[in-house]
């Protein structure tokens, strides 16, 4: 792994009143982007930088296991955790309980590079209307919406005027490749899998997910 975590590129002012600030190149009517991914250190960025400088902050994220997590890491903090879907919804189910559409308020999307990807499967309306929304949110200044991501490419390709990208003077702390191995057959690479090996396997869809691990287990190895 190299470089620093995120919270060592902000630096929090305080006020001696119970304020805070924080030196983040902020810009309204655009997506607010970090480039950072695992191992970053987003939940202490989080919870121990932005907390402090605003109030009332909803946490999305793009998948259940996640905010779940989330939910559990944020607890005793000002800060409500939900999917983007799970926030979409409430926005079209119970719009009385928003109160995130106000210039005070401040909306993290983290992995929001997976939003984008959502939105563009078929019959996927839920994610198509919460990308809407926060696209409206920030370009609005409804709210300060800031995005983190690792792969942001897809993010700079289509809504490049958009954004507005969060310079960090360093290189944040991230994992290192060691090794690509490409393949035509996913079983292929879980084949060469061996008991006691321990590592994280990234599968984009939950019925792969499914099946990739019925046959993990199936060949003694276990899985999470």
């Amino acid at each position: 792994m190299n470089g620093k975590y995120l919270s060592d590129f902000f630096q929090l002012i305080d006020y001696g009143d119970g304020d805070y600030d924080v030196n983040i190149d902020i810009q309204p009517h655009y997506l607010n982007l970090i480039k950072t991914g695992c191992v970053s250190g987003k939940t202490s960025f989080v919870k121990n930088i932005l907390s402090k400088a605003y109030k009332d902050i909803l946490l999305l994220i793009d998948t259940r296991t996640g905010a779940d997590q989330l939910k559990k890491e944020m607890c005793g903090f000002d800060i409500t955790v939900m999917t983007y879907a799970e926030y979409a919804l409430l926005v079209k189910n119970h719009p009385e309980d928003d109160r995130w559409e106000y210039g005070s308020c401040t909306i993290i999307c983290d992995e929001f590079h997976n939003l984008i990807n959502f939105s563009k499967w078929d019959n996927n309306e839920i994610h198509k209307f919460a990308k809407e929304l926060l696209f409206k949110r920030f370009f609005m200044n409804e709210c300060t919406v800031i995005a983190l991501s690792a792969t942001p490419e897809v993010i700079f390709y289509e809504y490049k005027s958009l954004v507005h990208e969060i310079k960090i003077d360093g290189e944040v702390m991230h994992y290192e490749t060691q090794l690509v191995d490409y393949y035509d057959n996913l079983y292929d690479i879980l084949r060469q899998i061996k008991k006691g090996q321990k590592g994280v396997i990234y599968i984009p869809r939950i019925t792969q997910i499914i099946k990739a691990e019925e046959y993990l287990k199936r060949q003694g190895i276990k899985t999470a």
